[in-house]
């Protein structure tokens, strides 16, 4: 009786460890879900909070997510001023793109 219990119990902890890993890695490529696995093999489980807290923090630190930076370029009437010497040809080019920008709108 009591080794069925023991053994029920290390079942249903392999579940939810198992449900824990899937949906912490459910974001990650094929390689990055076989070291996350080779990562938490050594992850004391003893509650499913605990140990959803510790997946995430090893997964925080190990796959840190990517923020996509989307900059604005400033258009050519809002940007900024500045003096620059340019040479002759420079200008023809800048006063190109100038004009290839205010039609573009």
């Amino acid at each position: 009786m009591m080794e069925e219990q023991i053994q029920t119990k290390s079942q249903n902890s392999s579940l939810v460890k198992e449900q824990v890993l899937s949906a912490l890695s459910s974001d990650l490529a094929e390689t990055e879900i076989e070291k996350f696995k080779s990562l938490i093999e050594d992850v004391d489980f003893s509650s499913e909070e605990s140990y959803r807290e510790k997946l995430g923090t090893l997964k925080e630190s190990y796959f840190p997510k990517t923020q996509v930076l989307i900059e604005t370029l400033d258009d050519v009437e809002t940007g900024i001023a500045q003096d620059i010497d340019t040479s002759d040809s420079m200008a023809a080019y800048m006063s190109a793109i100038g004009r290839t920008v205010n039609s573009a709108k």
